[in-house]
């Protein structure tokens, strides 16, 4: 009973403050939008927003919601958004140039990454998906530098936890290596196509938690107790969340 509260306080907490944490090295759809100018007068971009559109006439729009690494944000002659999940088919584009204020077609999004030419016209944007196809080793050179980065984090402080508890086995370094091999991977690919929108950061989260202290404490039931494990799986994982965010942040904003 003791350990089903604490599991159930814990699971609270990362519910609530997730969001706040900024991100996960889980990975992320996005849009790029290339600007291609023809217009009379050279204008720049100053700022603007993304609409997601509940129907295909863009009736019941709302800005794409600034949420950690979530958002829309222009640089330069680009803009950019990145999102846990588009809630909606349709989008459409409202851009501040140094002129006036223009507004794109309504457009759809095929690509997980995909990219966008922006022709600006003298009162309007069109907006055309140039997204290539993406091949399997595209998705890898990305997943493997996280996977990395995550067993590296989640060892060191494995590490630390052993120094402290000098009476368990270091096998459990092994085994926090593995289980980062089969919850990283899930959290990345299979649970982003439940469409759950920006549930699925802390739907994410909390399943790497529950999933790495209950495979830990299954191949070491006899050593650690199953909320010590959890306890350590909660604080590499919240670890990784700050690591994590400070990384998609970077990239998002300067990348």
């Amino acid at each position: 009973m003791r350990n089903f509260t604490v599991i159930s306080v814990c699971l609270l907490l990362v519910f609530f403050i997730a969001p706040i944490v900024y991100a996960d090295l889980g990975n992320k759809p996005s849009m790029q939008f290339n600007f291609v100018y023809k217009t009379s007068q050279p204008v720049t971009i100053i700022d603007g927003i993304q609409l997601e559109c509940e129907d295909i006439n863009c009736l019941q729009a709302n800005p794409l919601e600034d949420y950690g690494p979530q958002g829309f944000s222009c640089r330069d002659q680009n803009c950019r958004s990145l999102a846990y999940g588009y809630d909606t088919k349709y989008h459409k584009l409202i851009i501040n140039f140094s002129d006036k204020q223009r507004e794109s077609n309504i457009f759809t999004k095929k690509g997980y990454d995909a990219t966008y030419n922006v022709t600006v016209l003298d009162n309007e944007l069109i907006v055309t998906e140039t997204t290539p196809p993406k091949s399997f080793g595209e998705y890898m050179s990305s997943f493997l530098p996280a996977l990395i980065i995550v067993i590296i984090l989640e060892f060191i402080v494995t590490f630390i936890f052993l120094l402290i508890k000098k009476k368990i086995s270091k096998i459990l370094l092994l085994h926090v290596i593995i289980a980062n091999i089969v919850s990283l991977p899930i959290v990345w690919f299979i649970i982003p196509l439940l469409k759950i929108g920006t549930l699925v950061f802390s739907v994410g989260i909390i399943f790497a938690i529950l999933f790495e202290a209950y495979f830990l404490y299954y191949v070491n039931k006899k050593k650690i107790s199953l909320s010590t494990l959890f306890v350590l799986s909660l604080i590499m994982n919240i670890l990784s969340l700050w690591i994590g965010g400070i990384f998609y942040i970077s990239l998002f904003l300067f990348g």
